[in-house]
């Protein structure tokens, strides 16, 4: 259940530089931006075609269209939503192009979604090179015990032994402890 909502936020935010590639385009060929929403709501698919056509529908009850982009912005888990509402607002009560302003917003939303995706694939790099190293020791004290059986009796059988296993698993649980994190950080 959580990854399908995690698929289904990576999906909606991967729509943000369409949506507003699409109202941009829509203010540029003369509509106002209440028909640009309409338009995007029913060009665009799911998830946040959806979501548009629920602030078109706002408007459409009377609800000011910079209050309707803020309130999405405040129940939406896309960040990048947020992008749009402040091109709105800023467009709102200081004028200006908010078409120009939408482009501005596609950019910088592909641009962080991008550096999102790199990030992952990096934190996946770190994964598999953690997990290598961890499994590694285990894999190298077991062919050494199989080749020496003196190491595997001196390993187990003697408190000298014990102390290096002890420490050798406990450094080995740490430094996985400790990459875990690291990763989870990253990805921030």
């Amino acid at each position: 259940m959580r990854s399908r909502a995690g698929r289904r936020s990576l999906e909606a935010r991967a729509q943000v530089p369409a949506v507003a590639g699409v109202l941009a385009r829509s203010l540029g060929s003369g509509m106002t931006l209440s028909e640009a929403v309409a338009d995007a709501g029913v060009t665009l698919g799911d998830p946040l075609g959806v979501e548009l056509r629920r602030v078109g529908s706002a408007v459409t009850r009377g609800v000011p269209i910079a209050d309707a982009f803020d309130e999405w912005a405040s129940e939406s888990a896309v960040e990048e939503v947020e992008l749009l509402s402040v091109a709105v607002r800023a467009s709102d009560g200081h004028g200006g192009d908010l078409a120009a302003a939408f482009d501005a917003v596609c950019m910088t939303a592909a641009d962080r979604i991008d550096a999102a995706d790199e990030a992952r694939a990096l934190a996946a790099q770190a994964t598999s090179s953690a997990t290598t190293l961890v499994v590694l020791p285990v894999f190298g004290a077991a062919a050494f015990c199989l080749i020496d059986t003196a190491v595997a009796r001196t390993l187990f059988l003697t408190p000298p032994g014990w102390a290096c296993l002890t420490l050798g698993v406990a450094m080995d649980l740490s430094g996985a402890l400790a990459m875990r994190r690291l990763v989870r950080r990253a990805l921030r």
